[in-house]
């Protein structure tokens, strides 16, 4: 879901969205069983689709500061203040919109009018009614390549997830934060929106649980890159105790604030153990030389960051504990892999 593309939306591809909101219904409605992983799955579906079918809720941006950067790329954490309930490690099935400058920079077609609206999971496409500077700026895809741009052939906008690093109530209100990467070679779309927001502006977005979350219980192995850490960060910030993290940051240079923070952990003894990993090494060769030692009494393993390093730590991790041990560790909750 987090890689969802649509393009234009005829009568046709609406239509369609009817008939695989059906099938996801059906899915639904299925009795949970299985293994552990199943019976939560189901569970987690079934809640997804009830949040997905309501209004989104707003947030306010508090404040935006820098975690890390590099030379061609930089990640920030956002702090959102909303009224809508969250919990450490959630995620933020966020509304982004194209900047400004984005849509200064190409020749657009819109018109005001009655239009399909973009299809998501559970909610399937409707008549609604657009406004020019809506269409332009909340509904195409401006970052998409190719111009000229009408509604009849550009890409949708579609949400995106961001896992909430960390939580805090203050007065009733909840203060979510979301950790957010920018590559200079990136087009301009969520992520170059969320960059480029400030205090007091507004967003919205869709509370859910995360099926792939850092356990809060007993002691285990955590190994991330770049924001794929948000969990990692949420657990910790709960007072999660006894994490190995193995982070991946590229050529980026940690913020002083982030790395007072990350040695407050290590002092408090919930990081048991942290390896900072930086170009030209990879987090796979850290692994390989600390993972068989770390692993002994780990109650659970995560894995966060982009699909090449989840797919060389899923072989690596194979190869120590063999494909069936990973198997049943995977059905029992204990082998987590959000890439």
């Amino acid at each position: 879901m987090t890689r969802l593309r649509v393009g234009p939306v005829s009568t046709r591809r609406a239509l369609f969205s009817h008939m695989e909101d059906a099938v996801r219904a059906a899915l639904v409605a299925r009795p949970a069983r299985g293994t552990v992983r199943d019976v939560a799955f189901r569970r987690y579906l079934r809640k997804v689709r009830a949040i997905m079918r309501s209004d989104p809720a707003h947030f306010e941006v508090i404040e935006s500061r820098l975690l890390a950067r590099g030379h061609t790329s930089s990640i920030i954490e956002l702090t959102l203040r909303t009224d809508a309930a969250a919990e450490p490690g959630d995620m933020l099935h966020l509304l982004w919109r194209n900047t400004p400058e984005r849509i200064a920079q190409v020749h657009a077609e819109a018109a005001d009018g009655t239009y399909w609206s973009t299809p998501i999971p559970h909610r399937p496409s409707r008549r609604q009614h657009y406004s020019a500077e809506t269409l332009l700026a909340e509904v195409i895809d401006l970052g998409a390549p190719g111009e000229p741009v009408t509604l009849d052939t550009a890409a949708r906008i579609t949400p995106r997830f961001f896992t909430v690093s960390g939580l805090e109530v203050v007065e009733g209100r909840s203060l979510v934060r979301i950790q957010v990467t920018l590559a200079d070679a990136w087009p301009s779309r969520a992520s170059a929106f969320l960059h480029s927001l400030q205090p007091g502006d507004e967003l919205a977005a869709r509370v859910l649980p995360h099926p792939h979350r850092v356990p809060l219980g007993g002691g285990g192995i955590a190994v991330a890159t770049g924001s794929g850490a948000a969990s990692v960060f949420a657990a910790l910030r709960a007072g999660a105790a006894d994490i190995r993290l193995f982070w991946g940051v590229g050529n980026k240079r940690l913020e002083p604030w982030v790395v007072d923070e990350l040695h407050t952990h290590t002092e408090s003894g919930r990081l048991a153990e942290l390896t900072i990993v930086r170009s030209p090494d990879r987090v796979t060769g850290a692994l390989a030389t600390k993972l068989a030692r770390a692993h002994v009494g780990a109650d659970w393993i995560y894995v966060s960051g982009n699909e090449d390093m989840g797919r060389d730590v899923d072989a690596l991790l194979s190869g120590l504990f063999g494909a069936d041990t990973l198997r049943a560790m995977s059905n029992e909750l204990r082998y987590i892999v959000s890439t």
